[in-house]
């Protein structure tokens, strides 16, 4: 199949024929998923940017394929233990977190691939998903002071790496201009519904891999925001009993309004039968008292699923599982049975046993089998195109102040093509039938705006 990104590439013609742009300045470091699309954009990126290093974030065991001209490093997830690679070539084996694996692979091309060129003369471009960047650059900084002088800017498409943006801008402040399309409509009323109807589909495949299946169960949503929101409305479909759980008033008071039960703390009633837990929050969003709470509840089974970018929502849970941290009083850890698609903890409770299914190891469940897509071409084509834009900005752009302009707010930053002409040329280019403006599409979240503002305060 000869797969293309028609928009992206639109937009990539269009910039190497504006007048001023000089991609031969400039040097990309684009970090994202180890999957064919990033491959796609790095190769179509480093037709009109001098180079263009890749890191690709081990979700899995994934490797980049030889062949492509940008330079790129990887990681392979072996339950734990990360195989980092530059090139083909394995650098180094880390017993470590997800996290740390990523910094790893980033300063190892900052050292090895980067400085160098920064050094020449030339200016870099970061393009993430994930937010990962921003502490390996302040450090790194501190003794090659041309990352600070000679990085034009970055641009982040992740809710959680924007808040690692933010956070990483307070005390000493900016060291550059940040971009974020996080919020933009695009994200929030195109790219969401297929996220969702992705989440449900491969937890239904990791569920049968357990024996087991999505519809008709007892499921409690964390998080109703625009993935989390999606998903809970794609489970109706399935005859599930949805509770969702958000720790936002007006976020929760929408969900009971939109028709769901709705709960401002877990208790073991919320546990009466089989349960499905969704994180969809983009931090740690499993307590020590929702297990606690499952555990004196009458369910014998959980099973916990994550729909973020990255390992976070169950992070409580792992430090309990693993030792770390104590686990409720009255709980043991019998045993942990490890298989391809989950990791089965069984526990005894006062005499009763308990299991808890980590579907996809606490990994985003729709990133994780390393042979199936998270999303088709045609739909990354139109994120990709706009993350691009945000970016052409930056190098085109003098003056900018250093702080983080996220698209979707009336913040005078003006990407390079505007949200309602990227979504025009994507619906014209896929032939679809799509009409009116991007807002009137694809039932955007009542909460929008509130959202993007929220993000901008929290962090």
């Amino acid at each position: 199949m000869n797969l293309r990104m028609p928009v992206l590439d639109k937009v990539l013609e269009s910039a190497a024929q504006s007048a001023g742009f000089n991609g031969q300045e400039i040097v990309v470091l684009h970090v994202n998923h180890c999957m064919d699309n990033s491959f796609y954009f790095s190769e179509a990126l480093k037709k009109v940017f001098y180079d263009v290093v890749f890191i690709g974030v081990p979700y899995n065991d994934r490797e980049v394929e030889k062949g492509y001209s940008f330079r790129y490093y990887y990681g392979k997830n072996k339950k734990g233990v990360y195989e980092l690679y530059r090139g083909n070539s394995l650098f180094e084996t880390a017993r470590c977190g997800f996290v740390e694996a990523v910094e790893l692979l980033l300063e190892q091309a900052i050292e090895q691939d980067i400085l160098p060129l920064l050094e020449a003369g030339k200016k870099l471009l970061i393009i993430e998903d994930g937010g990962y960047h921003y502490g390996v650059v302040k450090r790194m900084a501190e003794s090659h002071p041309v990352l600070r002088t000679h990085i034009l800017g970055s641009v982040e498409q992740t809710t959680s790496g924007t808040s690692k943006c933010l956070k990483s801008g307070k005390g000493s402040g900016f060291s550059y201009p940040c971009t974020s399309i996080a919020r933009s409509d695009i994200k929030m009323y195109v790219e969401s519904r297929f996220i969702g109807n992705r989440v449900v589909e491969e937890l239904s495949s990791f569920l049968y891999s357990a024996n087991t299946f999505l519809d008709f169960h007892n499921v409690l949503i964390l998080g109703y925001g625009i993935v989390g929101r999606r998903v809970a409305r794609n489970l109706q479909q399935k005859q599930c009993r949805i509770t969702v759980y958000d720790t936002d008033g007006n976020v929760s008071r929408l969900a009971r309004q939109e028709g769901f039960a709705t709960a401002s703390q877990i208790t073991p009633e919320h546990f009466p039968h089989s349960t499905v837990v969704i994180g969809n929050a983009g931090k740690p969003s499993f307590t020590e008292e929702m297990l606690e709470a499952f555990f004196r509840g009458r369910a014998d089974t959980l099973y916990l699923a994550s729909s973020s970018s990255q390992d976070r929502e169950f992070k409580t849970f792992l430090n309990l599982a693993e030792g770390k941290a104590p686990l409720p009083e009255g709980a043991a850890l019998l045993e942990a049975l490890t298989e391809k698609y989950f990791t089965a903890y069984r526990f005894s409770w006062e005499g009763r046993e308990k299991t808890v299914y980590l579907i996809a190891q606490g990994m985003p469940v729709n990133f994780y089998r390393k042979d199936v897509i998270s999303l088709t071409y045609s739909i990354i084509d139109l994120i990709f195109a706009e993350m691009l834009s945000m970016g052409l900005t930056l190098c085109a752009a003098s003056g900018l102040e250093n702080r983080l302009y996220l698209l979707g707010r009336d913040d005078g930053f003006m990407p390079f093509i505007s949200e309602e002409e990227l979504t025009r040329l994507w619906f014209a280019k896929y032939d679809l039938s799509g009409e009116g403006g991007i807002s009137q599409i694809l039932d955007p979240h009542p909460l929008g705006g509130y959202l993007r503002e929220k993000l901008m305060k929290e962090s």
